[in-house]
């Protein structure tokens, strides 16, 4: 940009000098045409000088402006350059990919199976309104929901109380109906466990019973369903109509 200033300039200065030259060349011509004019004949008056004069400069002066004109033709003209905005590029943002939340898995335990009974014998009679085999648990050990484990050895205990009329005698059994057993035998009779007494378990008479037990080897939650049951394979329980069974509930730990 500064070079082509300059460049221009220099052009211009030239160009003027040139003008110059050309007038200064046309008034030495005229004069020495008026001189040699002037040798050959008689020598004019003042008044014809002056108008020699100012002939030569009128004629360099317009020799002048034909030369300026003819030098702003040829120098390049300015134009009016457009300038189109171009539209911005939209900037793209970036979006933040929502974190996933992390999912927890809580196993799920094989429904319990329902406890399956076995058939019984010719059922006792009702005595004031109630059957006559129902027992009432007042205690047990471990409780419900004990942890163990696999394959622990521990003893479940059961406080009965004989709450029917009719007595229990040495033939009378406690028996496995469902779930899982974790004793040894799935009917135990009261002689192999306890010292029955000869007049039995009347109405209103406390009954211990303990069963040897193993805990299973895989964790989890286990539960063994059982009842008692007459020596005419009659199966009761708990509650006011003795058709309820009572059970062991454990888990097992890894």
């Amino acid at each position: 940009m500064y070079n082509t200033q300059v460049n221009f300039e220099m052009k211009e200065k030239t160009m003027k000098n040139k003008k110059t030259s050309v007038v200064l060349f046309i008034v030495l011509g005229t004069l020495l045409l008026v001189a040699c004019n002037g040798s050959e004949g008689e020598p004019t008056d003042e008044s014809s000088y002056e108008d020699v004069i100012n002939q030569a400069y009128t004629q360099a002066a317009e020799t002048n402006q034909a030369s300026m004109a003819l030098t702003s033709a040829a120098q390049p003209q300015p134009t009016d350059t457009q300038f189109t905005l171009s539209s911005p590029t939209p900037v793209g943002f970036i979006t933040n990919t929502p974190l996933s939340v992390p999912t927890f898995s809580i196993p799920t335990l094989p429904p319990l199976p329902s406890p399956t009974f076995t058939a019984a014998g010719s059922q006792p009679g009702w005595v004031g309104g109630r059957p006559c085999l129902r027992t009432e648990l007042l205690d047990e050990h471990p409780k419900d929901g004990a942890k163990f484990i696999p394959g622990q050895s521990f003893i479940k205990l059961w406080v009965f109380s004989n709450s029917g009329g009719c007595t229990w005698t040495a033939k009378f059994s406690i028996t496995f109906v469902g779930g899982t057993n974790f004793a040894e035998s799935g009917i135990i009779y009261f002689d192999e466990i306890l010292d029955v007494p000869d007049i039995g378990y009347p109405n209103r008479a406390k009954v211990e019973i303990e069963l040897d037990m193993e805990a299973p080897t895989l964790p989890g939650h286990y539960i063994g369903y059982w009842m008692l049951r007459d020596e005419s394979a009659n199966i009761f329980g708990v509650g006011g109509l003795g058709d309820e069974w009572f059970w062991v509930d454990i888990y097992v730990r890894d």
